[in-house]
């Protein structure tokens, strides 16, 4: 069995592959402190591939994690200059985020066509990848967790405890106000990305959202006619592509 971990900045999430490379289990975790949980609850493991874009002590734990409850060795993904027919305009590579390399990956491979990658989790990417493979570049913004606790760490008197229903509209309370325009903006900001994509090549290119929030910022996103997906598995699916 292959296990695999796609670790952000807030989570790492984990789902295990049986030997037809079906998903015979997954889960999420806060911190690399309850990696015994996966090692309690899963059979023999054969390799373990890791997507991480947290810090070094982070991949360090889950190595030594692995050695000691696994027995196996981890296979970390890098984010690569070109591969799969996927061609990075960064001029140094290795500076993007392996989860975000992934994930156009992942949408390229499994499409050969022109596709806006759109991952919404912690921070917020929005990447163009030209039917060719390239990526024309993209977007980083933060996500609504981020967009809010800017709000209450940085202003005197924006301040709410409640919890509130978001939906992209105006809010008639503060609670209301700043969660809603965190979700607004999001959704503000994918429908913009579509419009310029639509100026790249027509309605030529797919959209595919992933992350946290992948799905409800697509409930609440215009989209026509376009062919748009979310998957959340996305990364995890490039994870795949980029160590077979």
């Amino acid at each position: 069995m292959i296990l695999e971990f796609d670790v952000g900045n807030s989570a790492l999430k984990w789902r295990l592959l049986d030997a037809a490379g079906a998903v015979a289990r997954r889960g999420n975790l806060a911190s690399t402190g309850q990696l015994h949980e996966v090692s309690e609850s899963v059979a023999r493991v054969s390799r373990l591939r890791v997507a991480s874009v947290a810090a070094d002590e982070t991949a360090a734990a889950i190595e030594s994690w692995a050695h000691s409850a696994l027995g196996v060795e981890v296979e970390f993904a890098r984010t690569a200059a070109a591969f799969g027919g996927l061609i990075n305009s960064y001029a140094e590579p290795e500076r993007m985020g392996v989860d975000r390399w992934l994930a156009m990956l992942a949408a390229y491979v499994q499409r050969r066509s022109a596709v806006l990658v759109i991952d919404a989790g912690t921070a917020v990417t929005l990447d163009y990848v030209d039917a060719d493979g390239r990526h024309r570049g993209g977007y980083i913004l933060p996500g609504q967790r981020l967009s809010r606790s800017a709000l209450l760490r940085d202003t005197s008197r924006v301040r709410f405890s409640e919890d509130v229903d978001v939906l992209p509209l105006p809010g008639c309370s503060t609670a209301e106000a700043v969660s809603n325009g965190a979700l607004f903006v999001l959704v503000a900001a994918v429908e913009s990305a579509i419009r310029q994509a639509q100026e790249f090549w027509g309605r030529q290119f797919s959209v595919v959202l992933t992350g946290g929030d992948g799905g409800e910022i697509l409930r609440h996103v215009n989209t026509g006619s376009l062919d748009c997906e979310f998957a959340p598995d996305l990364v995890f699916e490039g994870l795949g592509i980029a160590l077979p």
